[in-house]
């Protein structure tokens, strides 16, 4: 059935670029009005929907935040944004992971097009350089994007080719040997203003906090845009590498989070050996955009793109401490390993919208169809014979045998889904209903070349979104929805000669107010929520394979606020609270209790002060303090990390004011956990904890012209 369905809807999903028009289309630069309060979303409906009359949370980081806050990375951008934990490997982290609501991992769209892989993957990396903004579409997102996590989808708007002219370039430096450089180009390649183009590129490196490991990375961004009158086309492609892409490891709760009689183990300590290691990592893209008006009612939308990721690594990977009574707690125990990832992805996505308005009521009605292809080959090597034993107080790195290394792992992972959807927008009076509906259908091969086996399953789930707001004239916006989500379970080390999983479902109510003042400078947001997940996998040491836990939730309150107070004063604030609580499982010391590494309680406020008049003209800074609370960790919840404060600063200055032919050049200087404050992150179980990051130091050099 799969196969006649698929024979029948490609020809529907590539529409060609050359189609027919009317009108000149005119694309600029975003501009909101004020970066501070972004008051639309364009991702969590595919098409450009206020946020005050959309009945579902979305908080949006706009790209003067993250300048201003120096984010290096989009787990970075998200610090600030409420029920959302980043960062809870510390600086040990080769990809942009973070947990939503309580679940991991919030999957990526780029473009408005899967990136990453297959569901609750979580591969790859997107230098925010490269990004307009960043939004977090709470709660499930089936219904515009497919498999997709209960807890939310990170959005990505890439920087596109604009009528307005852009020369940027930028120049960082700071603590850990960094050396960061940047370049925007961008405007009209012929005069008639049809042909448009951008062009991005960095390179960056520095060291990370763990000995002996760097990060270094090139890449370039080159866009092409065509007008043609009420039609345009955008070439975007993407070429990133990435030859030293840092460091994944786990250190034990004893010497990290507990000290020991010697102390604990240091922040820098590397558990591999400096001469084994290898972190490499390469990622390309090729895709486009479309867009054709037939009339001021009637629009189509097309997006695609074709991705490769590739990476390679070699490192000694912390495995108990040595049960030994003279060396304990210093002796850790290790296993080298190797292991190398292919991944290679395409997602097409054609939708047509009809603008409609009737006798007072006003549509926006949505029906599309959307293709992703996804081919995983992974191979993965381990030496399980114990003999890498190291002493962190006196680390001595013995040479790695890697004849002893076996194969454990040799997959190759096909899928296919094809999805149908419908969205429709309804406004009237004061009254807003968002009601969408999508079926997925989805086929997986695993093909195990260990055993010389190959399974398949086939998943297919109906999932919808139902919301209704109401919009009173003094800018406030009470709402409630109904959501729904799905995720093939994609596990392999099953239970031998079991059958593939059934696809973990998930199902959120949400109720919640919006307030946006007259001015548009404030937008406020408070949202109740209650997520309910089925079929959870999870892996079983003792048995040796996967099992399903059964059911889990996730109850909370999130909060936030964005807001330019006057002309020189801005500011955002967020708070969360988090409950998660196992309701099904196996395992009756499970049962009831939290999810690990998810924090109850998170804060956050960043203000910033811009003078622009007198002696201090051209001069701004600013202040932050995150509050990350207490975590559980493991199942059974044995242990708690504890919470912690962290402080963050920013002062920088508009060189003009200096003189004249300074004009358009800035400097900045950005401090992140200005007290240096050495804590744990998080913490999976007593063999599975993380350092978090320390003082990080940027100074930051901007040249427009």
């Amino acid at each position: 059935m799969f196969k006649k369905n698929k024979l029948l809807v490609l020809p529907l999903l590539i529409v060609s670029p050359l189609a027919s028009a009317a009108d000149v289309l005119v694309i600029t630069a975003p501009n909101s009005k004020d970066p501070y309060t972004a008051i639309t979303t364009s991702s969590a409906t595919k098409n450009d929907t206020e946020i005050l009359k959309l009945p579902q949370t979305v908080n949006v980081v706009t790209k003067t935040q993250i300048e201003n806050r120096a984010a290096e990375t989009v787990v970075d951008a998200l610090r600030y944004t409420p029920g959302v934990v980043t960062e809870y490997r510390g600086d040990s982290n080769r990809n942009d992971e973070v947990f939503s609501r309580g679940f991991d991992y919030a999957n990526k769209v780029l473009d408005g097009i899967s990136f990453g892989g297959n569901a609750s993957s979580s591969m790859g990396t997107t230098e925010p350089w490269f990004l307009d903004r960043i939004e977090m579409i709470k709660g499930p997102a089936s219904v515009q994007y497919g498999q997709i996590s209960p807890g939310g989808v990170i959005a990505m708007t890439s920087k596109k080719p604009t009528t307005q002219r852009i020369n940027k370039i930028q120049l960082r430096a700071g603590n850990r040997n960094k050396t960061e450089g940047f370049f925007d180009l961008g405007g009209k390649l012929t005069d008639d203003g049809n042909v448009l183009y951008r062009l991005n590129g960095l390179a960056k490196k520095k060291d990370t906090q763990v000995r002996d490991y760097e990060e270094e990375k090139y890449a370039i961004a080159p866009a092409i845009t065509f007008l043609n009158e009420n039609t345009s086309f955008t070439l975007l492609t993407y070429l990133q590498n990435a030859p030293k892409n840092g460091y994944r490891n786990f250190l034990p709760k004893l010497g990290t989070l507990e000290s020991t009689p010697e102390g604990k183990i240091p922040q820098d300590f590397n558990i591999s050996n400096p001469d084994y290691n290898v972190s490499k990592q390469k990622q390309r893209s090729i895709g486009y955009e479309f867009e054709h008006n037939f009339s001021d009612r009637i629009s189509l939308v097309q997006k695609a793109r074709y991705a490769e990721i590739d990476e390679k690594y070699n490192y000694l990977v912390f495995n108990t401490l040595a049960d030994n009574a003279k060396n304990y707690p210093y002796v850790l125990k290790r296993m080298a390993q190797h292991e190398k990832t292919k991944l290679n992805t395409f997602g097409v996505d054609t939708h047509l919208n009809f603008y409609i308005d009737s006798k007072g009521v006003s549509q926006t009605l949505l029906a599309g169809i959307d293709y992703k292809w996804t081919k995983e080959d992974k191979q993965f090597w381990r030496d399980r014979s114990g003999n890498y034993d190291i002493d962190w107080r006196n680390p001595q790195y013995q040479p790695i045998d890697t004849s002893k290394q076996t194969l454990s792992t040799d997959q190759l992972q096909k899928s296919n889904q094809i999805g149908i959807y419908i969205q429709d927008q309804v406004e009237w009076n004061n009254w807003n209903l968002l009601a969408s509906t999508r079926y997925d259908w989805v086929k997986v091969r695993t093909t195990d070349r260990t055993i010389n086996n190959q399974s398949q399953q086939n998943d297919g789930k109906l999932t919808g979104l139902i919301g209704l707001l109401y919009s009173f004239d003094n800018g406030i916006s009470p709402y409630i929805s109904y959501s729904t989500s799905f995720e093939p379970n994609l596990a392999t080390n099953r239970k031998p000669e079991s059958k593939p999983f059934d696809p973990k479902t998930a199902k959120q109510t949400e109720v919640g107010i919006k307030y946006l003042t007259p001015d548009q400078n404030t937008l406020a947001t408070l949202s109740l929520y209650h997520i309910e997940q089925k079929n959870i996998p999870k892996y079983d040491s003792e048995l040796g394979y996967m099992t399903l836990i059964g059911k889990g939730e996730s109850k909370g309150i999130e909060a936030q606020i964005n807001s330019k107070l006057t002309d020189k004063f801005a500011m955002t604030g967020a708070y969360s609270y988090t409950k998660t609580k196992v309701l099904e499982t196996a395992n009756s010391a499970e049962k009831g209790k939290q999810f690990p590494r998810i924090p109850k309680n998170m804060m956050s406020v960043w203000g910033q002060y811009q003078e622009n008049t007198g002696m201090l003209d051209g001069f701004k800074a600013g202040a932050g303090v995150r509050y990350i609370g207490s975590s559980k960790a493991g199942a059974d919840n044995g242990f708690s990390v504890p919470g912690v404060t962290l402080y963050d600063a920013m002062i920088g200055y508009d060189l003009a004011h200096v003189s004249p032919s300074l004009k358009g050049a800035t400097i900045q200087l950005n401090v992140n956990n200005l007290m240096d404050k050495h804590y744990v992150s998080s913490c999976g179980m007593s063999d599975a904890c993380f350092y978090g990051i320390g003082r990080t130091g940027t100074v930051t050099f901007d040249y427009a012209w």
